[in-house]
């Protein structure tokens, strides 16, 4: 799914069994250029390592979540002007893998995205 100012949402899984079963939302937070906040639940009965890589500063983090739990965190994207590229893997699960990206508006002057004009190199 992709819309106007580089919003895209990819959503890739499998229902093999042993698959992981995350649900993801996501929202934006106020601030100077913004931030994006999500919040992950475990579906799934068993635990799962989950990677949420920003693509544009190369930055991870990996968390434990037991089944059933949920756990949120926010980026505030004043570094790269609003724009951001949230990629979220499972390690186990080579097929599963969310990606959410664009930028948030706050009614700021806007920069053009980083990444095409070649200042950033997106990583994942």
């Amino acid at each position: 799914m992709s819309g106007p100012n580089g919003f895209a949402r990819y959503f890739n899984g499998s229902i093999a069994s042993h698959s992981a079963a995350l649900d993801i939302r996501s929202a934006y937070e106020g601030g100077n250029f913004g931030s994006i906040a999500w919040k992950i639940t475990n579906l799934d009965a068993n635990s799962a390592e989950i990677t949420v890589l920003d693509a544009y500063s190369g930055r991870e983090a990996t968390r434990f979540l037991e089944p059933g739990k949920s756990l949120g965190e926010s980026l505030r994207l004043d570094e790269f002007f609003g724009w951001y590229d949230l990629i979220v893997t499972v390690a186990g699960d080579a097929a599963f893998k969310y990606r959410l990206a664009g930028h948030v508006e706050t009614g700021r002057d806007s920069f053009s995205d980083p990444a095409l004009r070649g200042l950033v190199t997106l990583k994942g």
